[in-house]
């Protein structure tokens, strides 16, 4: 995984520490200007340290962006990965559909949290995401919990069934949460759940959840017809 360990650490947990170097570089750059007119090798000296706690500060000062450009490259992997490995060479065809559903989790121990200053986001430290495959009626799905700032907190998920194996897909509101969320699960047709992840609060993940429904319906009208 490609992930800025430190550089979140600092976004979630240490954003008033990395405020607090800028403003001691502000600092020392005002000293450096006394130095100038008593020692010029002092100057020089303080304004490389200057320099240097406010190049440190604007490395570890993350925007909501790239937080979320980590994310979306983690999720593409993920996609990637699942669908090669069901990639037949001798039957290229056809291919696999892949689509991807996941958000940031609010819910667990060791969570740290930060609204975004861009959008206004809820952001946390752990991000869960799924990616699915569909493929001559099958569906294979390949799922990631992960921490952006533990490289050590991580779990994964995965496996198969026939269309006719599942029951529906349901894209919901989470019920009790203390914190308001959506959440996507897949049930198969004797009551299990295949997997539950949080989703993003959009119109495209319950036109998903509905066509995969309809999906899973349409193959056990058809073999029943079969029979």
């Amino acid at each position: 995984m490609e992930l800025k360990y430190t550089a979140n650490r600092y976004y979630f947990k240490y954003e008033k520490t990395s405020t607090l170097l800028r403003h001691i570089g502000f600092t020392l750059s005002g000293f450096a200007l006394v130095a100038v007119m008593l020692f010029v090798s002092a100057a020089i000296i303080s304004g490389i340290f200057a320099v240097c706690f406010l190049l440190v500060s604007e490395e570890l000062n993350e925007s909501d962006d790239e937080v979320e450009n980590q994310v979306l490259r983690e999720t593409d992997r993920l996609c990637t990965e699942l669908e090669m490995k069901h990639w037949d060479v001798l039957r290229p065809y056809p291919r696999m559909i892949v689509s991807s559903i996941g958000n940031f989790v609010t819910e667990g121990e060791g969570l740290m949290f930060r609204r975004g200053k861009d959008r206004g986001k809820l952001y946390t430290s752990r991000y869960h995401a799924v990616a699915v495959g569909l493929k001559e009626r099958r569906l294979y799905y390949s799922g990631e919990r992960y921490s952006l700032i533990d490289e050590n907190d991580f779990s994964a998920t995965g496996g198969e069934y026939d269309f006719t194996e599942l029951d529906r897909a349901d894209y919901r509101r989470a019920d009790g949460a203390a914190i308001p969320h959506f959440e996507f699960a897949l049930f198969t047709r004797n009551g299990e759940e295949a997997f539950r992840v949080p989703a993003q609060n959009d119109w495209t993940t319950q036109k998903y959840a509905e066509d995969l429904t309809a999906v899973f319906e349409h193959a056990r009208e058809g073999a029943d017809t079969d029979r």
